[in-house]
């Protein structure tokens, strides 16, 4: 009789876990918790100190559990954040992207087995790299192996380019990466033009016409600009016990890989999609195969991330393994806003929480949070003191990062005319961060990189410097500390960093060619 009575749950309660068949939750419980979860978030968000604003959602099937807005989502003019606010979603916007791909593709409009070459005949990539090989799953998967750090930062940072100059930008500057998964903007970036190559028309539109419009998620836009008329919040940098408005990021510069801004409203229907496979409200508002394709594990990975160990990738979705529950997600992070969507198909459940305010202080908050709520209505033990103790160890750890952020400012304001006290600095706020276990040798190096975008060639030579000190044994950072010399004319000292990365590096490695190049490069600018 068991058998047979959990199969009559599991067909009656959606919430129920079809593996476990755990007892559901009374509607008194499960208010018990959304209280817990409201008062958890709470104290999170008012004890951080360092996030301007956070909203959130939970659901359970079609029910939506919690909407909630903390905090305000414009500082100067004392706006609060609503459930309706719109934050920028940065890599979350993958997931939208890889429906839509999907949503063609069940359709019979596009064939994800497809070789990119079909759509983009003009792209010339270098051995090993073959757009006659490399298919559309390739590239929403993140197997495909095509890296451009120039043509990544043209479309984030700067402006959209038509697509031969984005060819073009590409073909000047790409590498292979490692076979297997590798994540980067780069995938979804090529997919961004291929989507238009096939049906003439941009992505944002096809976002619009296959998914937002279908499920009436009227706040979610691909424009900046729309969002920032209505409600909307504006990015902020905590530093020097202050909030510090962040430049927003333009219209030009929201692309395929990271350009939607969506409302933990909106993101809650967006949730509810997924875990109904396309049905909302009782109705199929979209196609349930296609939600099929886009969830199916397609590259299998073993990455840590916060609590979440990652164990596969589907189209735009994340599969890991969460105090022992399957959690599919897809988080996004830029600076000012961090996001977290997330849902577990067999609870029936899904939490979204977003946060505006620098990624360097506070990225752990939205999943913390996230965490808690789903282990508070799963009744998972000693979920109350587990937590304190996490979010005590994260309020130290955006302590340190407010401490790092505060003295890269100062040092940031006394270059270049005070090099020696800036350098010192960096030097201190890099060494403690370490300490502190809040950054590390490709965060450092990264942070040297935001410097270069930033036009900050001083600041980014101080930090790759420190890198290299930090990390003597480590190829990497002395091939970045070559890029910053070389790029300030000191060649003789940039032929001294590239070589010591060729010589750190193995010939195997996927870097060398370019640690070698790099040199060989710097030499001919001798005259070598």
């Amino acid at each position: 009789m068991r058998p047979a009575f959990c199969l009559l749950l599991i067909m009656l309660l959606p919430l129920l876990s079809a593996q476990g068949c755990p007892p559901p939750q009374s509607p008194d419980a499960t208010q018990e918790a959304i209280a817990d979860i409201t008062a958890f978030a709470e104290r999170a968000f008012a004890e951080a100190g360092a996030v301007a604003g956070m909203s959130l959602a939970v659901v359970q099937g079609d029910e939506v559990l919690l909407l909630h807005g903390l905090g305000q989502r414009n500082i100067e003019q004392g706006l609060p954040v609503t459930p309706q606010t719109g934050f920028y979603l940065a890599s979350s916007t993958k997931s939208f992207l890889g429906l839509t791909a999907a949503l063609l593709a069940e359709r019979g409009e596009l064939d994800l087995d497809a070789p990119v070459a079909d759509f983009l005949p003009t792209m010339e990539l270098p051995e090993p790299l073959d757009p006659t090989t490399i298919t559309l799953r390739d590239l929403l998967t993140h197997r495909h192996r095509i890296f451009s750090r120039a043509a990544q930062e043209q479309l984030a940072f700067r402006e959209a380019v038509p697509l031969e100059t984005f060819l073009e930008i590409t073909a000047q500057d790409v590498r292979a990466t490692p076979p297997g998964f590798f994540y980067t903007n780069m995938g979804y970036n090529v997919m961004g033009y291929v989507l238009e190559a096939a049906t003439g028309k941009p992505w944002q539109t096809l976002v619009q016409e296959e998914i937002l419009t279908p499920l009436a998620m009227t706040t979610t836009t691909s424009s900046i600009e729309a969002a920032q008329s209505g409600n909307f919040a504006l990015p902020y940098a905590f530093g020097n016990g202050a909030f510090a408005q962040l430049e927003t990021k333009a219209d030009a510069a929201m692309h395929a890989a990271g350009g939607l801004v969506a409302s933990a409203e909106d993101l809650a229907v967006w949730v509810q999609a997924q875990l109904q496979q396309g049905m909302v409200g009782g109705e199929q508002v979209l196609p349930r195969a296609a939600f099929v394709e886009a969830h199916t594990p397609h590259e299998t990975l073993d990455a840590g991330f916060y609590k979440f160990q990652r164990n596969a990738y589907g189209l735009g979705w994340y599969h890991a393994d969460f105090a022992g529950e399957n959690m599919m997600h897809h988080f996004g992070g830029f600076d000012g806003y961090q996001a977290h969507v997330s849902f577990m198909p067999e609870h029936n459940l899904g939490v979204v929480a977003l946060v505006s305010s620098t990624a360097h202080s506070v990225s752990a908050v939205p999943h913390l949070v996230a965490a808690y709520a789903y282990e508070r209505l799963l009744e998972k033990p000693d979920v109350d003191a587990r937590y304190e103790e996490d979010l005590q160890a994260l309020l130290g750890q955006v302590q340190a990062r407010v401490l790092l952020q505060d003295r890269l400012d100062k040092a940031s304001a006394a270059m270049p005319e005070k090099v020696d006290e800036a350098t010192r600095l960096i030097r201190l706020a890099l060494t403690e961060a370490l300490a502190a276990h809040v950054t590390s040798q490709g965060a450092i190096n990264n942070l040297g990189y935001s410097y270069v975008n930033d036009g900050a060639p001083n600041m980014a030579l101080a930090v790759f410097a420190f890198n290299t000190e930090a990390f003597p044994n480590v190829a990497n950072p002395h091939d970045s500390y070559g890029e910053a010399l070389e790029a300030l004319g000191r060649l003789e000292e940039a032929e001294q960093a590239y070589a010591r990365a060729v010589a750190l590096s193995d010939p195997s490695e996927q870097n060398y060619e370019t640690f070698q190049k790099n040199l060989a490069r710097v030499q001919q600018k001798l005259g070598q």
